[in-house]
């Protein structure tokens, strides 16, 4: 993970940024590996921080090992302003995408004397080209989703509803391992088979019908 921030960190060298300011979940966790749903990631080009509240101060200390992880007290600027003061930036980028222009005016009014500026694809540049710890886990996910599909074959049968394939499809890939769901699993039967996106419904499977299912973990 620290490759990871090393490479962002030399891209706020080359737009010459102080620093980043990253809140988008999927991003956040891409570049910190901490998986809870409140935080934020202040990556300067000496240090990287780790912004969250009482609630997953333990969770990020083991999951973003070698980040300054930092309580904060609602609202975030309380927090923030002495982070850019302490080191300081000056010229700190935000993503634009994802901050709201209410969050963008809340940055401006509390932080005199910093120039926001918003930045697009920065860590999704990142993201597109798969390092190892990525391939590894996508072979695993391929994997689970392959013994899922076999375990599936044998419990379709006529009578049994939609819903309940998607759930056991669910269930096995969380009991072999899964981190659970990556969207609403499709399976539509019969006719609702022509539904690009036919979320599973109560609709029982007949004999000799079309069962299409979508799944991923």
């Amino acid at each position: 993970m620290l490759a990871r921030v090393g490479k962002l960190q030399e891209r706020l060298l080359a737009l010459d940024l102080d620093g980043l300011l990253i809140g988008h979940k999927p991003n956040r966790m891409f570049i910190s590996g901490f998986t809870g749903t409140e935080g934020w990631l202040l990556i300067t080009r000496n240090h990287s921080f780790l912004c969250t509240d009482f609630r997953y101060v333990e969770q990020a200390a083991k999951e973003a090992v070698g980040w300054e992880i930092v309580r904060y007290q609602r609202p975030f600027t309380a927090t923030l302003v002495p982070l850019l003061k302490e080191n300081g930036l000056r010229r700190v980028g935000f993503e634009e995408e994802y901050l709201s222009y209410q969050g963008y005016r809340k940055l401006v009014e509390s932080t005199s004397g910093v120039e926001w500026l918003p930045c697009s694809g920065l860590v999704e540049s990142l993201r597109r080209q798969k390092d190892e710890m990525e391939l590894q886990a996508i072979r695993r996910a391929a994997q689970l989703d392959d013994r899922a599909f076999a375990h599936i074959l044998s419990f379709l049968e006529p009578g049994r509803q939609e819903r309940e394939i998607a759930l056991e499809l669910e269930f096995f890939a969380r009991r072999q391992g899964g981190n659970g769901a990556s969207f609403a699993f499709i399976v539509a039967s019969g006719p609702r088979s022509a539904l690009p996106h036919g979320v599973a419904s109560n609709k029982l499977l007949q004999e000799g019908e079309f069962v299409i299912m979508d799944y991923g973990t």
